[in-house]
């Protein structure tokens, strides 16, 4: 029976619906930056789950499917125990083969210098000696005064170093996600009721963005996990008053500042505001002395960074970026010369950062719980009734704020990079507010996550045919049985951005392969810079076969051929 009522949001939704799905060729070809790999990918699957909309918004108007799509009357029935299990079994099995079918259990661009890094930490040393000739083994690491490292931070590679130990690199963020959801539960339990608990960790575990993020080797899974830690540590310190809890929360925002600094500073910042606020407010309850014991337990984990800085780079405030090829990709601020140009802009600007921070409300508009343009629209109604509400609000205004000095948007197939911190807080806000409010849309939700389910994660996969660190150069090593060698890795010469983007991938498929010093592994993977610059690594190594391996045609095909230099 259809609910009479629903037939004029029907009418606008289908509306709305086939007018954006009409008008996007249009913008295609109106605006030539929204062709890139990343921007049409969100488009294409923008039209693609668009016109599904009308069809659930029938749907949820039927007035005997609304018993049946309740999804409270689901997880409700599980004991506590055995609902966080399942979550937890559910969410690490959902990325372990994430990380196996689309990631090929190898880092992924950013997280090859990271996973570089843990190698070398393996052998007990900060720094591995550069190699000769250190342009052939451009990965992302630093080569300075003949000492080689990562430019990142250090945390996640130590963190890493528990996967090298096992034997199982891949599996360490799989964990922290599944982990992650057990903390986001407890924390939603703390501060509204276990219904909210349930709801917003299963939205987590749903969200594209979780699974992609959490399937990788990235260092925003450390700071993620320990950032949201540091939270639900603080709910406990406001309401148990043990101050044993401020000191660990420092602790944790220390691990997680260490790990990847830009974002866990705003949570610095924004903590140390709300608990000064707090303690004016509450008199009697907590005292000066827990902010004070918060910023004791983060201070060893930031002199430990500044130290690292220093050692590294001479300055305690410049990180190994500094040290990169290009420093201006790296700067922070506003100027002509500070990074690349993107939109069709040159430098930073502050029309560059509204257009960034735009971009990725439009990522998360849709990769956040795979909605078509709904995943935020909760975020959008919410408004701050408790008091740890404001700390919420300061951490988002803070990252926004951070991030809008940074020239590059951060948008990828797996979703926005340098919002992911923030990505619980965005959950957490979501199902409080759907629980909150007066009408039950509980059906509503579990419609539109069919649709991410179904029709948008499918469509988001298919990027990684494309996009992403991969092992047909390793596969057709082993396929040859080839053996102490140099293989060259040729980039395809094309001005197709669809095609090129292999380029950024391609040498990073095998470049973590590479032994700590690089002479003493079986294989050496270098980038083919040319005949005549080849040669001069070849004759180093004058008793290696030489290879290239390179991709043909539109990049569907590749091989891997002898070399004669």
């Amino acid at each position: 029976m259809l609910d009479k009522k629903g037939i004029p949001i029907i009418i606008s939704v289908a509306c709305i619906s086939i007018i954006i799905y009409s008008i996007i060729p249009f913008l295609l070809n109106r605006f030539s930056f929204l062709n890139h790999i990343v921007i049409s990918h969100y488009i294409g699957q923008l039209r693609h789950t668009i016109l599904l909309l009308p069809i659930v918004t029938f749907l949820y108007f039927i007035v005997p499917l609304r018993n049946l799509l309740d999804y409270a009357s689901y997880i409700t029935r599980l004991k506590e125990p055995h609902f966080l299990l399942s979550l937890w079994l559910l969410s690490l099995c959902a990325t372990s083969f994430i990380s196996y079918k689309y990631y090929d259990h190898i880092p992924q661009t950013d997280d090859v210098a990271a996973y570089n890094q843990a190698k070398i930490f393996l052998t007990g040393k900060r720094w591995a000696p550069s190699p000769p000739y250190p342009e052939f083994f451009d990965d992302g690491m630093v080569n300075n005064q003949g000492r080689r490292f990562s430019m990142t931070a250090p945390g996640h590679s130590i963190i890493l170093l528990i996967g090298f130990l096992i034997h199982a690199t891949w599996l360490i963020c799989p964990l922290m996600g599944s982990g992650l959801l057990i903390i986001l539960y407890f924390l939603l339990k703390d501060l509204f009721s276990p219904l909210t608990a349930r709801t917003g960790a299963i939205f987590m575990m749903l969200s594209p963005i979780f699974l992609f993020f959490s399937a990788s080797h990235l260092s925003q899974n450390s700071s993620t996990f320990f950032s949201l830690l540091t939270l639900f540590l603080i709910v406990k310190l406001i309401k148990t008053h043990n101050s044993l809890f401020s000191l660990f929360g420092g602790l944790s925002l220390g691990v997680a500042f260490l790990s990847r600094p830009a974002l866990p500073l705003a949570f610095f910042l924004s903590i140390i505001i709300f608990l000064f606020l707090t303690i004016t407010k509450h008199k009697g309850n907590l005292h000066s002395g827990t902010t004070i014991l918060f910023i004791i337990g983060f201070i060893p984990l930031l002199i430990l960074q500044l130290y690292d800085n220093l050692i590294l780079t001479g300055n305690v405030l410049h990180y190994g970026y500094s040290l990169a090829e290009i420093p201006t990709l790296n700067a922070v601020g506003f100027g002509i010369g500070i990074g690349e140009p993107t939109f069709n802009i040159p430098g930073h600007t502050p029309l560059k950062a509204l257009i960034n921070l735009l971009y990725n409300c439009f990522v998360l508009s849709q990769h956040l719980f795979g909605w078509p343009l709904l995943s935020l629209i909760f975020v959008f109604l919410w408004r701050p009734r408790l008091h740890f509400d404001k700390l919420i609000l300061g951490i988002i205004g803070c990252a926004v704020i951070f991030m809008s000095l940074y020239w590059f948007h951060g948008a990828s197939p797996i979703g926005t990079h340098y919002y992911h911190e923030i990505v619980p807080l965005l959950v957490i806000i979501t199902a409080s507010k759907i629980d909150s409010m007066n009408h039950n849309i509980r059906p509503l939700i579990t419609l539109l996550f069919l649709i991410s389910v179904f029709a948008y994660l499918p469509q988001a996969t298919k990027v990684f045919e494309l996009w992403g660190s991969n092992n047909r150069c390793y596969n057709e090593v082993r396929k040859h049985n080839i053996h102490n060698a140099i293989i060259f890795i040729r980039d395809i010469v094309t001005d197709d951005d669809r095609i090129g983007i292999i380029n950024m991938h391609n040498y990073n498929s095998v470049s973590f392969r590479n032994t700590v010093n690089i002479e003493d592994g079986d294989i050496i993977y270098a980038k083919d810079l040319g005949n005549k610059k080849n040669y001069k690594l070849k004759i180093l190594y004058p008793h290696r076969k030489t290879y290239i391996f390179e991709y043909l045609e539109d990049g569907k095909k590749w091989h891997i051929i002898d070399y004669q230099l």
